[in-house]
């Protein structure tokens, strides 16, 4: 009977675990003043775009997902490559796929307004809600 209430208890604590993780691990801010995750706000675009090149070290998979339209296929992927800045360079909301292409559960989200950035958006959770 003590084996059980060990097994019971161990199973307990390591779902306790694992959901203070995800609770500890999950983002979910916006920046309007400064500068966060390696951009500045107030930054031209081209300052932001190369910014964005730098975080490809740490993530290696990262695209630059925008809409061009209001249905929803009007939508591309980009490489943080410089041939790709004109594709994205008349739009004003970036949001940069950090795990590649169809993973949203790990973004930065940048605004911008006259050609300057606004906004810093970040969001990361490791699970999915029903």
């Amino acid at each position: 009977m003590k084996a059980i209430i060990y097994i019971v208890g161990f199973v307990v604590l390591l779902i306790a675990g694992y959901i203070a993780y995800l609770a500890v691990t999950y983002i979910d801010e916006s920046v309007a003043v400064g500068s966060a995750y390696g951009f500045e706000i107030g930054s031209p675009k081209k300052q932001s775009f190369d910014d964005i090149k730098k975080l490809l070290n740490q993530y290696p998979h990262l695209v630059i997902y925008y809409s061009y339209g209001s249905k929803a296929g009007d939508s591309e992927i980009v490489l943080p490559s410089d041939n790709e800045y004109s594709k994205i360079e008349q739009q004003d909301r970036w949001t940069l796929l950090l795990d590649g292409d169809g993973e949203y559960f790990n973004v930065i989200k940048l605004s911008f307004s006259e050609h300057k950035l606004i906004e810093i958006y970040r969001h990361r959770k490791y699970f999915e809600l029903p």
